[in-house]
């Protein structure tokens, strides 16, 4: 999708407050539990979603061109 809208993730440690920005494929391989990753394809835009265990934020962000 060049120069589409693309929908990124970005996943913040709460313990360490590390960010990075993710695909929701690489959410999926990092072991994430079927309910938390339904939640997080549920999401509005902007919306932020903190993981049950309280390690993480999730922010989804549309944005244009996407992400390196």
């Amino acid at each position: 999708k060049r120069g589409g809208k693309v929908i990124t993730y970005l996943l913040t440690d709460n313990d360490g407050g590390d960010s990075s920005f993710v695909s929701m494929a690489e959410i999926k391989d990092m072991g994430f539990d079927q309910e938390f990753i339904d939640r997080v394809e549920d999401m509005d835009v902007n919306d932020r979603l903190t993981y049950w265990t309280q390690q993480w934020t999730v922010t989804k962000l549309k944005m244009v061109g996407g992400v390196k």
